[in-house]
C-alpha cells in the first residue's frame, strides 16, 4: 500500500466518522426538539385546564376569553405532529415534514404524498393536514410535480 493510498484511506475514514457524528447530532437535536415540544404542550394544556376551571367557577367575559385563548393555544400544540419511524408516516398523518439546516437559516418544509420528493423525504414530523403543517411553521415544497 503506497503512502497516497494510506492518506486516502485515512481521509475516507475521517470523513465517515464525521458523517456518523453529524447524523448522531441530528438525531439528538430531533430528540431534544420532540421532548421540548411535548413539555410545552403539557404546560399549555395544564394552563388551559386551569383557566377553564377559573372561567367555570368565576364566570366573567374576561375569564371565558382567557380560557378560550388558552384552549386554542393548547390545541395547536397538542394537535402537533406525529413521530415518524424511518421513511414512513402513520396513515392518519400522511404529510411529511422535515427541517433543513443551512449556515444562514432553518427551513421547515412539508411534502404531500403525490409530490415528487415525497418518497425520498425522511420525515421528522408527520401531519394530518396542510393547515396543521402551516400552523407549525412549515412551508410547502417548491418542487411538486
Amino acid at each position: 500500500m503506497s503512502p497516497s493510498d494510506k492518506d486516502e484511506a485515512a481521509a475516507l475514514e475521517r470523513k465517515l466518522e464525521n458523517e456518523e457524528l453529524r447524523e448522531e447530532e441530528r438525531e439528538q437535536r430531533r430528540e431534544a426538539r420532540y421532548w421540548r415540544d411535548r413539555e410545552v404542550s403539557d404546560r399549555l394544556r395544564d394552563r388551559a385546564l386551569d383557566l377553564e376551571a377559573r372561567a367555570h367557577y368565576f364566570p366573567s367575559p374576561i375569564n371565558e376569553r382567557r380560557a378560550a385563548l388558552a384552549k386554542a393555544r393548547a390545541d395547536i400544540w397538542d394537535d402537533h405532529s406525529y413521530r415518524s419511524n424511518g421513511y414512513d408516516c402513520p396513515p392518519q398523518a400522511p404529510i411529511k415534514g422535515n427541517w433543513s439546516f443551512t449556515s444562514r437559516r432553518t427551513a421547515r418544509i412539508y411534502h404531500l404524498p403525490t409530490w415528487l420528493y415525497y418518497g425520498a423525504t425522511i420525515p421528522e414530523e408527520c401531519f394530518k393536514s396542510e393547515e396543521q403543517a402551516r400552523r407549525r411553521g412549515f412551508r410547502p415544497s417548491r418542487i411538486r410535480r
